[in-house]
């Protein structure tokens, strides 16, 4: 009828983009050598790529990215794509439009445990989590600023852990402390990075178990 306001339309749901699994060699070989090589996986690149449903995509906008999945109650709601390298003329990550209604490892952040590492990015926190030997969990939010969303998931998390240790890039320290009164837990700690490191990606296997035993005794 004439002055009546026409039907809101509803935005299509994101699909996830198409993907295929990360091989040792085959058109997704290039993907498994950046994991290994350039992100320190070694040869652990298996259960890596099994463990957290890390897939390749070749085509369309998320092309020559790995994709990482963000789950709730076992459900994708929103993803991120880690670049090949650095790319000049693109961002390194490119996401899906709900990734900050989230954080990684949503589902375990329920159950809990001794130990939860905060980091900015999901390699950071994937490195943290998968080398952690079970001893410590990991989540990220995807850069230093927290969503409301991902503030209210994180203050229902921390009460599920005797201590949560705030890891942010070496630079971003100022960061961590602000992420920390937002979070308003006396178990949340800014952590410190060891010599050398600029980021926990950086960290190699032992210097994970040696940061997971320290701030586990610092509890």
């Amino acid at each position: 009828m004439l002055g009546e306001e026409p039907p809101a339309v509803k935005a299509a749901p994101e699909v996830y983009p198409l993907v295929k699994p990360i091989k040792y060699r085959g058109v997704t070989q290039r993907f498994w050598d950046y994991l290994k090589h350039e992100r320190g996986f070694g040869d652990d690149v298996r259960e890596l790529v099994w463990r957290y449903s890390l897939q390749a995509c070749l085509t369309g906008r998320f092309k020559d990215r790995i994709l990482i999945p963000f789950r709730r109650n076992n459900k994708i709601i929103a993803w991120t794509g880690r670049a090949l390298g650095d790319p000049v003329s693109a961002p390194r990550y490119l996401s899906s439009e709900l990734t900050k209604t989230t954080v990684f490892n949503e589902d375990i952040l329920l159950i809990g445990g001794p130990l939860l590492f905060i980091t900015e990015g999901p390699f950071d926190a994937l490195k943290l989590d998968f080398y952690s030997g079970g001893r410590a969990r990991a989540t990220c939010t995807f850069g230093t600023a927290l969503s409301m969303d991902q503030i209210a998931i994180l203050r229902q998390a921390v009460k599920n852990f005797n201590v949560v240790v705030l890891l942010f890039d070496r630079n971003a320290y100022g960061q961590a402390f602000q992420a920390m009164d937002w979070l308003t837990a006396p178990n949340v700690v800014v952590g410190t990075l060891p010599p050398g490191v600029g980021d926990p990606g950086e960290l190699e296997p032992s210097q994970i178990i040696d940061l997971t035993e320290e701030s586990a005794n610092d509890a």
